[in-house]
């Protein structure tokens, strides 16, 4: 939304849920209204009578696509990933999801192997979508930078910012395994998030390394994560979830390079040959000396500004999103 305002855009929230002011209030001020959805009848006569040019809709859920394409505005479905690749469906979830992803006038996804899997799948001609990675805004870049906790214990301190599923052994956000097995190397892992208090620190009664931080706003986080020494990417792989995460892009890796820290990933081929690519880490083994390679990573320089510079902000893309919505509306007269 603060980028497109910088080019001019007018933006506007509805939310169904939870307003910004309630659970993000950060990102309160952004925007230059906010609506409250409360029915789907409301929803629509508001849509249809308002001077909205475009509509940009998550799906979370894609619910709430589908119906927007019952309006007369121009729908942009903002396709973060594909619930199908990843998790069993009934009949009437994969007709919304293919509602959402066929009847739009535009579909955003976040990796061409996401968008190549959504073109097979829903038989979309491909000038009506468009890869926008999960990128992080320039506003993020952290306005100061704290002494590394290693520097006074002459140990490796690793974080890990993002969603944690509590005894799912099937999900790629159980970490129980991979940080206890982190912790015994002699790694401090700590980590950040909205995750239930007690499973968080349930996961701290693992070992004395695992440490629970709390859950900051996205500018804190910056600032907090500079103090560590790499950044974790390593998610639990299964064979039933290592297809969706080869797709997924995940913002944690630019988060953590943003915060000036190297990143360690796991055995999932495209994040590593993305960090190898770009000097910005590089894959674990653990099979091999576990704090042999964190301690290489961590001697990774990570140079200022280095987002900028290889055009990896969203900033960077605005411009081929606004051609892409403009490019939309011509479709769709």
């Amino acid at each position: 939304a603060n980028a497109l305002k910088k080019y001019g855009w007018s933006v506007s929230l509805a939310y169904s849920v939870a307003s910004p002011k309630q659970s993000n209030q950060e990102y309160a001020d952004i925007y230059d209204e906010i609506y409250s959805i409360c029915s789907i009848q409301q929803f629509i006569e508001f849509i249809n009578k308002s001077e909205f040019d475009y509509v940009h809709s998550s799906n979370e859920p894609d619910f709430l696509t589908m119906i927007l394409n019952q309006t007369n505005k121009t729908i942009i479905h903002d396709c973060h990933d594909l619930s199908s690749a990843y998790k069993s469906m009934t009949p009437e979830e994969m007709y919304i999801e293919f509602e959402a992803n066929r009847e739009s006038d535009g579909v955003i996804y976040t990796t061409e192997g996401i968008r190549d899997e959504a073109l097979k799948k829903f038989n979309i001609p491909i000038e009506k979508t468009f890869v926008l990675e999960n990128l992080i805004s320039e506003e993020l870049a952290p306005q100061k930078k704290y002494k590394k906790i290693s520097d006074s214990d002459y140990e490796l301190h690793c974080v890990y910012e993002g969603g944690v599923i509590p005894h799912d052994k099937e999900s790629h956000r159980y970490f129980e395994v991979i940080w206890k097995q982190l912790a015994e190397a002699g790694v401090h892992v700590h980590f950040y998030t909205n995750c239930e208090r007690t499973y968080c620190e349930y996961l701290e009664s693992l070992h004395k390394r695992i440490h629970f931080e709390g859950n900051f706003s996205s500018k804190q986080l910056a600032q907090e994560m500079t103090k560590y020494d790499v950044g974790l990417c390593i998610l639990n792989v299964t064979e039933k979830n290592k297809q969706y995460l080869e797709f997924a892009s995940p913002n944690k890796i630019q988060e953590y390079v943003n915060a000036g820290i190297p990143v360690a990933v796991g055995n999932i081929l495209s994040q590593k040959q993305f960090v190898e690519k770009n000097g910005f880490g590089k894959e674990i083994d653990f099979n091999n000396n576990i704090l042999e390679q964190i301690g290489d990573i961590a001697q990774i320089e990570i140079k200022e500004n280095i987002l900028h510079k290889k055009g990896l902000t969203l900033e960077s893309k605005i411009p081929e999103l606004i051609n892409f919505y403009e490019t939309c509306r011509g479709l769709e007269l």
